[in-house]
């Protein structure tokens, strides 16, 4: 039809519904004169107005069609329903019911999709596989285009990518800059790290913190090497310290005072040879702790107590908090062997001879109780963790009896005591509680253990002429 006789063919289809009638006839004969006619009206509207008004009347009576009709050609219908700006506004839903129309109903199926892609920016959703417009898809991680609905429901949007993630496949790890941040499971660009136990960027340059000095109470727990040598392979027997300072200034900085001692006993390797711990029975100090270790080994390590640059600004001895508490392995000990130690310590007899050594003696209160009353020989059960030798840990024998010391000789005369007493109780067979004196046990070491015992030989004998 040419432009010309355009008003001659409104001219018989003065009324809207005579127009419908005629173009449906001809869409269902001749579909593509329909689209010419369409086109035509549309396009010279501005002559005649009333060209629009029948374009806009005859695309109301389609969609209406479109939704009821079967084995019909859908592509003038569309392009009628699109030049009047239908499509604009469409909702998704009614789009989608009409694609499906089209899909099991159109007789120009193929045409009308491809119109439809084209010309109303349609897409399958990759994940649903429904249809939506396409400025509506999103770019999601991986590169699938995603509808509105599956955005909403199962995406994450995640700024590192500018694109959305699936919510499932989102982990959290650490950026370039060690922040931790939320990215895609399979990023190449991430990597485990078995220091931090989390994935990190490839370009983020870890630097392990220095570990705290002084550590929590019992955090050596589970740390502690047992350093074995030829006195521990004779003896069965590991010896363990632990010693509480308090800063002579109550209100000094312990930290300080502790790195001083790490650099000094263990190079600068916390725990390399003994752990810092704080303790809530001091008010501003912290437990020095050894690893279980040999008679010799202690007597090397703690020279460091000889150094005064060492002790400077710390007190013990002349603390009303600090002990100094001595471990032995509990399977180089039998039952028998543990009660009489603690009989030993706890005979009264043998008080003058304790306080000499221990520096303290009958608390009935606090870190060191002493049992009152004759100690028995007898199964050497309790549950008093507090008491001079402290029999409740699983693993060790606990002697509490010592007062805290920043001197050499009394701290190896506590270890060379406990080592002594352990051997002292072996081999004194079955002694009675009055063979269990302290001047039976001096003669023993100064016959038996002269040499393990140089020190608290000499270190008692002169505090028993001054006591």
């Amino acid at each position: 039809m040419r432009l010309y006789e355009l008003p001659y063919f409104l001219s018989l289809t003065k009324n809207s519904s005579r127009f419908q009638r005629l173009m449906f006839k001809l869409n269902e004969s001749n579909p593509g004169a329909c689209n010419d006619i369409l086109e035509m009206m549309m396009t010279y509207s501005y002559r005649a107005p009333e060209f629009a008004d029948r374009v806009r009347d005859f695309a109301y009576e389609s969609e209406v069609r479109l939704f009821r009709g079967d084995n019909m050609n859908v592509v003038p219908m569309l392009k009628a329903l699109s030049m009047i700006g239908h499509f604009v506004s469409q909702q998704l839903t009614r789009l989608r019911r009409l694609i499906t129309r089209i899909d099991d109903h159109a007789n120009d199926r193929d045409e009308a999709m491809d119109w439809m892609r084209s010309e109303l920016d349609v897409l399958l959703c990759d994940e649903c596989g429904e249809w939506e417009y396409s400025d509506m898809l999103r770019d999601t991680y991986g590169g699938n285009d995603v509808c509105r609905s599956c955005i909403d429901d199962a995406y994450v949007y995640l700024g590192r990518y500018d694109q959305y993630v699936y919510s499932d496949s989102v982990i959290t790890a650490l950026d370039e800059d060690g922040d931790r941040t939320e990215i895609h499971c399979d990023d190449p660009n991430f990597m485990w790290h078995d220091g931090l136990d989390i994935r990190a960027h490839v370009d983020y340059e870890y630097e392990p913190p220095e570990p705290e000095v002084i550590a929590s109470y019992h955090s050596s727990k589970g740390r502690f090497r047992f350093q074995r040598d030829d006195w521990t392979a004779i003896h069965k027997r590991f010896l363990g310290v632990e010693l509480e300072v308090e800063m002579a200034d109550r209100y000094a900085e312990t930290k300080a005072k502790a790195q001083q001692l790490n650099e000094l006993i263990n190079d600068g390797e916390v725990g390399s040879k003994v752990f810092f711990e704080r303790d809530g029975s001091l008010t501003n100090g912290f437990e020095i702790i050894s690893h279980p270790q040999s008679l010799p080994a202690h007597r090397e390590m703690w020279t460091w107590l000889q150094d005064k640059a060492a002790t400077k600004g710390l007190i013990s001895h002349k603390s009303t908090s600090c002990g100094l508490h001595v471990h032995v392995n509990r399977d180089s000990l039998t039952k028998l062997q543990i009660a009489k130690m603690v009989a030993f310590v706890n005979n009264p007899d043998n008080k003058e001879f304790m306080t000499a050594l221990a520096r303290r003696y009958g608390e009935l209160s606090g870190y060191c109780r002493i049992k009152q009353g004759n100690a028995k020989v007898k199964k050497p059960e309790s549950s008093d963790r507090y008491e001079a030798v402290n029999v409740t840990p699983t693993k060790t024998i606990e002697f509490r009896i010592f007062k805290g010391t920043l001197k050499y000789e009394s701290l190896v005369a506590a270890l060379e005591f406990v080592h002594a007493l352990c051997e002292y109780t072996a081999r004194c067979g079955d002694c009675s509680v009055s063979d269990l004196g302290y001047e039976s046990f001096l003669k023993f070491a100064e016959t038996k253990l002269p040499k393990e015992t140089k020190t608290l030989l000499t270190y008692v004998n002169n505090r028993l002429e001054t006591v």
